[in-house]
């Protein structure tokens, strides 16, 4: 039986320990000093500078290169309670309902057979938060099921497919927020979930909903990545809200979300409508405070 703390090593703290190895090297500490820092040996520092430092492939390794960028400090002027507590509030968010629960129920099948497994979780976090993660994913699931099933929904879907991301008002981290792993597709003028959504299932757009969030307003729910189409942008203006034109936030996410904070009224922003670039599909993000926002632009699709 494979435990989940097994996986958190292999996919968490491995790659904490990795890019700080890095982190390390570049204020010019030595293999032996960095292996002191972190309590491994020269060796295996060595292997993991050998091996270079690539672009997070994943949720768990995006956690960990942006963990790793808090706590190094810490670790240089031994605050090392304040780093333990920033590496385990990550894992515990990474446990609860998130990736590894995902990767930990594909190793250990009869994990399957519960709804809410909560086994490598403290009491008291179960009762009051592991339980209200469940019950909020399961309750999007079927809100988005029901949404899907709308027979305009598929005209939204753009050919890279679509990505929903929604948070409850207690998320801080991307491991937090509800999104699809591998997006909402059109199939036969249908909309289709590949897979069910997963807490911490994607990086880029769970980045810009939290963004939103703390740049726009606290109430925005969600996030819908979708075709970009005129009629949004005179749905969004008849509601006296604002749309924003840019180009590429896939590739310059931070430079362009910079620039649209400093909006003058940033507060009634509702769309940001990329129009691609060299090999980017145009898409427009829209954002809500409540998914019947989206049924409600579902009933006035085409008429305004």
């Amino acid at each position: 039986m494979k435990f989940p703390c097994e996986l958190l090593g292999e996919k968490y703290l491995a790659t904490i320990r990795r890019v700080l190895s890095f982190k390390l090297r570049e204020k010019g500490y030595s293999q032996q000093q960095i292996g002191r820092f972190l309590g491994i040996s020269q060796p295996v520092v060595s292997g993991y500078l050998r091996h270079g430092l690539n672009k997070p492939k994943n949720v768990i390794e995006e956690v960990a290169y942006e963990v790793a960028d808090n706590i190094v400090e810490y670790i240089l002027s031994d605050k090392l309670q304040l780093a333990m507590k920033i590496v385990c509030t990550r894992c515990k968010a990474l446990r609860n309902q998130g990736p590894i629960c995902t990767l930990h129920k594909e190793v250990i099948h009869g994990l399957n057979n519960h709804e809410v497994c909560t086994a490598c979780l403290e009491t008291s976090f179960n009762t009051q938060d592991g339980e209200q993660r469940y019950l909020f994913l399961n309750r999007f699931t079927k809100e988005i099921k029901t949404l899907l099933n709308r027979t305009e929904f598929p005209y939204l879907i753009p050919e890279i497919g679509l990505q929903i991301a929604v948070a409850p008002e207690n998320a801080t981290h991307m491991e937090d927020v509800i999104s699809f792993p591998g997006r909402i597709i059109k199939v036969k003028n249908r909309a289709v979930m590949v897979s069910n959504p997963e807490y911490g299932a994607s990086i880029s757009v769970p980045k810009i909903l939290l963004w939103a969030r703390k740049t726009i307003s606290k109430r925005i729910f969600g996030v819908i990545a979708c075709k970009n189409i005129a009629f949004l942008r005179r749905w969004v203006e008849s509601k006296g809200k604002i749309a924003y034109k840019t180009t590429e936030i896939d590739r310059r996410r931070e430079e362009v979300l910079s620039k649209i904070s400093k909006l003058e009224k940033i507060s009634d922003l509702r769309l940001i409508q990329d129009e691609g670039g060299m090999g980017l599909e145009p898409i427009s993000y829209l954002f809500f405070e409540d998914l019947i926002e989206i049924h409600e632009l579902l009933d006035n699709y085409g008429s305004v």
